[in-house]
């Protein structure tokens, strides 16, 4: 069997680690790229796929301009089709329920609830993530047989992991007593790290530290006021850059814990990033942390609690942060790659087996409906506002920092 990855990103280990996976399950993986007049037909004619499992959908449908966002969303569509007609089964690993920067939500979450809807198979990471697809694309009742909770994989051993606790402090100028805490990744809005700065200020404990490592903020006026807000303390530090991936460990082994107070989320790479080298993680009680987590949430907070981060931070210091860590990474280590590589290679099968052919061919009732579906979805986008007043949570998405560690590059 011959599946082909849209989009790719080589430096996601994410999509390397299950392509691996894959061909180990007799499943032969092939990418390509969301750039081109016909990114989806090229692939196709480049590979020959049996099926075509679409990662992160926003690069095919959302443009700078609504416009190009309605012209992509078409083109899209109809890339899509002509696939079904050639008989090339189609599967969505769902990331993120929509894009984190949200340009046009109203007409993306149109777009993704009419492509759920073709698919046929669709893979989450945790149940939590199947009802939110359910809920956000209202999705029939029958849908959810073609909904498949597939575990994220973990990230040992993808990174180096050689440096002590002592060493990785020394590196840095901490002392072995202070309390570190580390939001590692790219700073993006939905992140809250702004809020983590303002909650971490108020903590009054001299030898607490906060380590802020990754990328800044796109917006020049949003990163040059989180700087100063940094700059206000001096126990913090920021490293506001791309870090290789051989530094990685460095933050990470110096860190008695990782802050990741996301306003909203669905799958997180990050989570899992942290997980895998054993660090405790401080997050909303959102999305699919708890499900991730599993037993071990203590640290995890009431999102709709004003005090909750402060009160999860203030926390940390007083529990066996060492055990908690043991405890998870051995839950990070549960998330086996051949397993998944087993449950996603089994969802393939089901996509090429189940489907009948007669659904795919115009004249059908399925092949009119899309047809009429992809039409309404375009010309009835609606007025798009980011700050529409929508309360979707998104992520990566199986992603920790943009160029920032492979894991959060999307």
């Amino acid at each position: 069997m011959n599946a082909l990855f849209l989009p790719n990103h080589d430096d996601n280990p994410y999509q390397l680690l299950l392509a691996d996976a894959l061909e180990s399950h007799g499943v032969s993986v092939s990418r390509g790229s969301a750039s081109g007049l016909a990114p989806v037909l090229s692939g196709v004619a480049r590979n020959d796929p049996d099926v075509l499992h679409f990662h992160w959908l926003h690069q095919f449908v959302i443009g700078r301009t609504r416009t190009r966002s309605y012209v992509a969303a078409v083109r899209f569509a109809f890339e899509v089709l002509i696939s079904k007609l050639l008989g090339i089964s189609i599967v969505w690993t769902v990331h993120n329920v929509l894009q984190h920067e949200r340009h046009f939500p109203r007409f993306e979450r149109r777009v993704r609830a009419l492509f759920a809807r073709q698919c046929d198979e669709i893979i989450v990471h945790s149940p939590a993530a199947r009802d939110r697809v359910m809920s956000t694309y209202d999705l029939p009742d029958e849908h959810e047989e073609r909904i498949t909770v597939v575990s994220h994989g973990n990230y040992v051993g993808s990174y180096e992991n050689e440096v002590s606790r002592a060493e990785a402090r020394e590196h840095f100028g901490f002392g072995d007593d202070e309390m570190v805490y580390l939001f590692f990744g790219n700073v993006r809005s939905y992140k809250n790290v702004p809020k983590l700065v303002e909650t971490f200020r108020t903590i009054d404990d001299e030898d607490a530290r906060l380590v802020i490592a990754g990328n800044p903020p796109n917006d020049r006026k949003e990163s040059a006021k989180l700087a100063r807000g940094c700059r206000a303390d001096d126990r913090v530090r920021t490293d506001f850059t791309y870090i290789p991936d051989d530094e990685i460990q460095l933050y990470m082994n110096a860190a008695d814990a990782v802050v990741l107070p996301f306003t909203r989320v669905l799958t997180s790479g990050s989570v899992i990033l942290a997980m895998s080298f054993g660090k405790p993680v401080i997050a909303p009680r959102l999305g699919c942390l708890p499900d991730v987590l599993g037993p071990k949430t203590e640290l995890l907070y009431d999102p709709d609690d004003p005090s909750g981060l402060r009160t999860a931070m203030k926390r940390a210091p007083t529990l066996d942060l060492d055990e908690i860590g043991r405890q998870t990474r051995e839950r990070a280590m549960s998330f086996d790659w051949d397993v998944v590589g087993e449950r996603t290679a089994a969802v393939y099968r089901s996509a090429t087996d189940d489907r009948p052919v007669e659904t795919r061919l115009p004249g059908s009732d399925a092949y009119d409906a899309t047809v009429r579906d992809s039409a309404e979805a375009v010309t009835d986008g609606g007025t798009d506002d980011a700050s529409d007043g929508e309360t979707v949570d998104v992520t990566a998405g199986p992603s920790a920092n943009g160029r920032n560690t492979r894991e959060e590059r999307r």
